[in-house]
């Protein structure tokens, strides 16, 4: 390899572009190649996979992978003018690969996300000995971040990787849940030679319909509930669920015990699926016969005191976390560190340390007056339904919410969560949630057919700050939607927008005000 190439790849750090210092037999990291002339490809090598044509180097395998908006086949010609050595493709697209005239060979493939999985398994190598997924619409990112705490407080070698980006090993944040292959496993192995050894990662359904977890050894999965989201993509509740399901399969890849949150019945569903694929299943939730049982739950005015049973033994942990789902969440994460070896006593000791994930059910600020403003993910109607009960209890006054919905995305939810806030919250502010390529208007619309008593303020830092400014004694706030988000994305742009940093500007002018 010549030296500035050699150099070049040293420097770069690209989330769809491999950085390696050695060549490879193409057809080493290949799973299944449909060519019929395989014996053209035995002396082929390569130095690098990419699965964007931009970020292609020269000696490169390209993988044209056909996305939601865009198709890499599409950009094969860029990716061999960048250096590509190899374009690999499923083989219906190979017919419109030859219109293009490639000079580089072209390997057909059944399953061209499989292969990138296959391949970038193949060069990074080897992973964390335990790898645990997570998945499900709602939890996924408290009870990962939950698991990575407790594994902190014994003392582990632990990250996490989902919406929050990487915790606990690389400052870099993904574009998506679930990174691509080539990031995840590039990532997965760097974390075992800086000596990590628990990972715990969240399954989104998208990463599991477009294999970006295959050929990762995932040692245990955990599925926490299912209710409408995504339909967008998935188009109904069956198709979403089988997607989740995928991660319940028996394969060389997804190995070891599952637990189920039985709470919810898409749960019992998915243990039926597990222990059908031969799976040992491991339960939570409130019902008799659960593993791991949530015994009883008291609310107290900064969380809640729990009483687990496990193995014929109770245990009780004062959590600083409010909310039923949170509970829930903590259990499944408590599980999931007892199923990883670690012993009940010092799981459940652990869990009174707890702290909310970061934009999950946060308290960002406590007012003069006591009232209380939280941050909260939640752009579902079950998610939204579940965070302003989990507050109810909490609320002296009045319980007040700001939330909206996305653009271009699922437009039958917008009803239903108008009316979820209709019934739930006493004050509500409809306002805008990167309405994308959508006129916020419309959508605001959508949601106020099942919200009429919902204030209508387009501007959401406008909205934040009315809220803000009717809090009373004893009154909360929930600001639902964003969460850890940090930009609202309108048209095709990313403008900067914090709503932790909205709440804080918000207060302070009031206070200045009132001064």
């Amino acid at each position: 390899m010549p030296f500035l190439t050699y150099l070049t790849r040293l420097l770069l750090n690209l989330s769809c572009q491999t950085i390696n210092s050695f060549p490879m037999k193409l057809t080493d990291i290949l799973f299944n190649s449909l060519n019929k002339d395989k014996k053209s490809l035995e002396g082929l090598s390569i130095s690098g996979l990419a699965c964007d044509s931009r970020k292609v180097l020269p000696g490169d395998a390209f993988f044209a992978i056909k996305g939601e908006k865009v198709n890499g086949i599409n950009f094969c010609r860029q990716a061999e003018q960048n250096g590509a050595k190899a374009i690999i493709s499923d083989f219906y697209d190979i017919k419109k690969l030859k219109e293009f005239g490639l000079t580089v060979p072209v390997i057909q493939v059944e399953n061209v996300r499989y292969e990138l999985s296959f391949a970038a398994n193949k060069w990074f190598g080897p992973q964390p000995k335990e790898i645990i997924a997570v998945t499900g619409t709602n939890g996924k990112t408290s009870v990962a971040n939950f698991l990575k705490q407790i594994w902190d407080s014994i003392g582990i070698s632990c990250a996490s990787i989902g919406t929050l980006g990487v915790e606990g090993f690389l400052d870099h944040n993904y574009e998506m849940t679930t990174p691509d292959p080539i990031s995840l496993h590039k990532c997965l192995s760097d974390m075992r030679k800086h000596g990590i050894s628990h990972v715990v990662l969240e399954a989104s359904s998208h990463g599991l319909l477009q294999s970006r977890l295959d050929n990762i050894k995932i040692t245990k999965r955990a599925f926490t509930n299912l209710s409408r989201d995504h339909l967008d993509y998935h188009f109904n509740l069956d198709n979403y669920f089988l997607a989740k399901a995928r991660l319940f399969l028996n394969s060389e890849s997804f190995q070891g015990p599952a637990l189920i949150n039985l709470d919810h019945y898409y749960g019992r569903l998915m243990k039926l699926v597990a222990e059908n694929n031969g799976l040992k299943v491991f339960s939570v939730g409130k019902l008799l016969g659960c593993d791991f049982r949530l015994e009883n739950q008291l609310v107290q005015s900064n969380g809640q005191l729990i009483s687990v049973s496990y193995s014929n033994r109770t245990y009780k942990s004062n959590l600083k976390l409010m909310g039923s789902f949170q509970a829930e969440n903590a259990l499944m994460a408590a599980a999931l560190a007892v199923m990883s070896g670690l012993t009940p006593n010092d799981v459940f000791s652990a869990l009174s340390n707890l702290s909310p994930a970061k934009g999950r059910l946060e308290m960002v600020k406590e007012m003069k007056n006591g009232a209380k403003i939280f941050v909260d993910y939640a752009h579902s109607p079950e998610a939204l339904r579940q965070v302003l009960l989990a507050l109810k209890p909490h609320t002296l006054g009045s319980l007040s919410l700001v939330f909206g919905a996305g653009g271009d995305r699922d437009k039958g939810k917008r009803k239903i969560m108008g009316k979820v806030a209709n019934k739930y919250a006493d004050k509500v502010f409809i306002t805008d949630d990167n309405p994308r390529n959508e006129p916020a208007d419309h959508i605001r619309d959508d949601i106020k057919t099942g919200c009429p008593k919902g204030i209508d303020i387009s501007d959401r830092a406008e909205a934040i700050f009315r809220a803000v400014s009717d809090l009373e004694a004893g009154d909360n706030l929930i600001i639902a939607g964003k969460g850890h988000e940090t930009g609202q994305i309108i048209g095709n742009a990313i403008y900067p927008f914090d709503d932790t940093e909205q709440v804080s500007m918000s207060v302070e002018i009031l206070d200045k005000e009132h001064h």
